[in-house]
């Protein structure tokens, strides 16, 4: 796969040729992630309008190189982003406002994604990294609280529940986590 500027160009590496034509996005791409499982890819482009900056989720399906959905708006911009490994559906994080916290929004990608629609931390606190767990049915995210707290949590994506907290101590780097199936590696960037 290609990316550049609004073009994205998908590749055959067994034949060296592309498949389809080239496919353009409405605006240049903010981020991406490809789905570990499948072969499905989510980007996202953002446009200013008369609500503010926003974004939309385009998933393209790399083995006929065509879209097969555009998300509706979402306020922007967002903060973390990642994709379930069977390119199901999508972690985006909100930032928080005065009106609203920050949330974590799961986002539909498919017709089979059974999965929560949004988790909130409370008033003041954001997201950090996230990873999805290799069966798509729980991830790990970092939480950040006011008062420099920080915790590890698990969350069951089908119930909309915690598995599991890990309070840690919140030092001057970010920290990255890596899903490795069952369970997640978490590293200071």
């Amino acid at each position: 796969v290609t990316v550049a500027g609004r073009s994205v160009r998908v590749f055959d590496p067994r034949r060296g040729t592309l498949v389809g034509p080239p496919l353009v996005l409405p605006q240049t791409p903010l981020r991406l992630d490809l789905a570990r499982g499948a072969a499905v890819l989510a980007i996202t482009t953002g446009e200013n309008t008369d609500q503010g900056f926003e974004e939309r989720i385009h998933v393209i399906d790399l083995a006929s190189a065509s879209q097969r959905f555009t998300s509706e708006p979402l306020r922007g911009p967002l903060g973390e982003f990642a994709l379930d490994p069977q390119g199901r559906y999508a972690l985006v994080a909100l930032a928080g406002t005065r009106e609203q916290p920050a949330a974590l929004r799961m986002i539909a990608l498919a017709a089979d994604a059974s999965v929560c629609r949004q988790i909130e931390l409370g008033q003041g606190a954001s997201f950090g990294a996230l990873a999805i767990a290799d069966d798509g049915g729980s991830a790990w995210i970092q939480a950040n609280g006011e008062s420099r707290q920080v915790q590890m949590l698990r969350f069951d994506l089908t119930r909309c529940e915690p598995l599991s907290r890990l309070e840690m101590r919140r030092g001057g780097s970010a920290v990255g986590l890596v899903a490795a199936g069952d369970r997640v590696v978490a590293h200071r960037l």
